[in-house]
């Protein structure tokens, strides 16, 4: 019942629950530490905890 309900509130209703590397308290690992603003992005991509659906604010601005 669980799974069915966060579905809904993902994909019906958009209420994703955003997070990333950061906020869980994840430490950067080697290549997101050693290659510049390419290691940035990839340590700092918000996502949604529930589903895993990429944030159109993390998104490079040529795919938005």
């Amino acid at each position: 019942m669980k799974k069915i309900w966060e579905w809904i509130l993902c994909h019906c209703l958009g209420d994703h629950d955003w997070t990333c590397a950061a906020i869980k308290g994840i430490k950067p690992n080697k290549y997101q530490l050693t290659q510049g603003v390419a290691g940035f992005y990839n340590y700092a991509t918000m996502y949604c905890d529930r589903c895993g659906k990429i944030s159109k604010l993390s998104l490079p601005w040529e795919l938005k």
